[in-house]
């Protein structure tokens, strides 16, 4: 009998919200002094005013939608999520993200405001440290959901990702001649 254990769910859904607002405000936003944190060649704002009345639906969208992880890993009812902070990516030409992940909190992710082809793909990977020594092009015939050492999100306009927040993520450098706009954050619980 095989049994599934260290699963890592990961939660992917288009969202209607007025990008064309939220994009400038990022613009806005990176004439202010930035962070240095996991960006390479980016811009990563400070961490962003909850009350802020672009990010409004954003964060409404955020929080409805964590039900499904916080759901899927069984957690307490009587806990409400709440989020606990939400940032700036852009990333022009050649800026990516290094490997991280996101401590002192239960669900992270992005949204992704503005994104031309090939502008850098999330890119989550497998929870053990030493997967790829033994699932590798050498033992597997075709990678699939439960053998494959990392998960590949193309970004696209509209698309909100949530992943557990211990998993550890990076994004591929931005190829394209524009910029690529994302909002991260993360969500606890009160």
């Amino acid at each position: 009998m095989i049994k599934e254990y260290f699963s890592t769910p990961i939660f992917e859904t288009l969202i209607k919200i007025d990008n064309f607002s939220l994009v400038n405000f990022c613009y806005e936003k990176s004439k202010e002094p930035g962070v240095v944190k996991s960006n390479i060649n980016g811009f990563q704002s400070d961490l962003l005013d909850f009350k802020e009345p672009i990010l409004q639906n954003l964060i409404m969208n955020i929080l409805s939608n964590c039900v499904e992880i916080t759901s899927y890993y069984n957690a307490k009812k009587e806990l409400n999520a709440i989020l606990q902070s939400i940032w700036i990516n852009i990333n022009p030409k050649g800026g990516s993200n290094t490997p991280h992940h996101h401590p002192a909190s239960y669900v992270s992710g992005v949204y992704y405001a503005k994104t031309p082809q090939n502008c850098g793909r999330l890119v989550l990977e497998h929870p053990a440290i030493n997967y790829d020594y033994h699932n590798n092009k050498h033992t597997i015939s075709e990678y699939n959901d439960k053998n494959a050492a990392r998960l590949f999100i193309t970004p696209q306009v509209g698309k909100l990702v949530l992943f557990p927040s211990w998993a550890r993520h990076y994004v591929e450098p931005n190829v394209s001649n524009d910029d690529r706009i994302s909002l991260a954050f993360n969500v606890g619980f009160d």
